[in-house]
């Protein structure tokens, strides 16, 4: 390793070196015996001087070469360091990979499982809304069959019963017509019926002569010819009763209807 001695050294052997050139002719010197010595040459302090330097030199080299071989040591444990280094990088990638695989595989489960969420939460939406639409359908069938029950009942059992009143009505208003000693207990027992069905909601409908033809509860069964023109289109007489339950024509009464013809059609008719 040079140092600052040995660069002060060199410092001092370029200055010899250089007076020895710029001046060639130096001072006599003395020998042991007293004599004085003609004064060398330049020359030979050069070859002096390099004598010494070389000597110095290879103090240098030696030096040098235990430097070097210091520095390749340490360049060699560093390059063992650094292999082993990098052998733990490529480890550490190496796990840092695996973590990032697993990392994405769960990534993955987490979407397909939030996917399966997702169909379960749409899947139960659509079989509440349909549950919803079974119990309304099934509520509108029970009412439906309530309804049906009900009109069934209505027109199979009752309607018939009534208009078996309706009928023995028309035999006692028969017989008050045609019987003069109990008209008065027969008008009795018509009333009792009346008031039994009305009782019920139940009305007989017996238009009298004269009353307006009302299509929703009188059917037309025969017309009478008449000559006043005001009576067209009214009843002329009641042939059958009729019932109506609750604003419901049961059964329609059937009536005989005045029909206009003058007497100028008339006898064109007959002639």
């Amino acid at each position: 390793m040079i140092t600052n001695k040995h660069t002060i050294e060199i410092e001092q052997f370029n200055q010899q070196t250089g007076q020895a050139f710029d001046n060639p002719v130096v001072a006599p010197t003395i020998t042991s015996s007293g004599q004085s010595k003609p004064p060398g040459s330049g020359v030979e302090t050069i070859f002096t001087g390099l004598i010494q330097y070389f000597k110095d030199s290879a103090s240098w080299e030696g030096q040098i070469t235990e430097a070097l071989a210091q520095l390749v040591r340490t360049t060699e444990k560093a390059s063992e360091k650094s292999g082993e280094t990098t052998t733990q990088l490529e480890h550490l990638e190496s796990l840092i990979g695996r973590q990032t695989t697993a990392c994405n595989a769960v990534q993955a489960a987490c979407v397909r499982l939030e996917s399966s969420l997702a169909k379960a939460v749409s899947i139960g939406a659509a079989q509440a809304h349909n549950l919803e639409q079974i119990r309304i359908q099934g509520d509108s069938l029970s009412r439906s069959f309530e309804k049906l029950s009900h009109d069934v009942i209505e027109r199979e059992v009752i309607d018939p019963v009534l208009t078996e009143f309706t009928l023995l009505y028309e035999k006692i208003l028969v017989l008050v017509a045609s019987t003069q000693s109990e008209r008065m207990e027969l008008q009795y027992l018509l009333q009792h019926i009346t008031d039994f069905l009305g009782g019920y909601g139940v009305q007989i409908i017996h238009p009298l002569e004269g009353e307006r033809f009302d299509p929703r509860k009188h059917q037309p069964v025969m017309q009478l010819p008449t000559h006043e023109k005001a009576k067209h289109g009214s009843i002329a007489g009641t042939l059958n009763a009729g019932l109506a339950r609750e604003h419901r024509v049961v059964k329609p009464a059937r009536v005989e209807i005045f029909s206009f013809s003058s007497l100028e059609s008339a006898n064109c008719s007959s002639r």
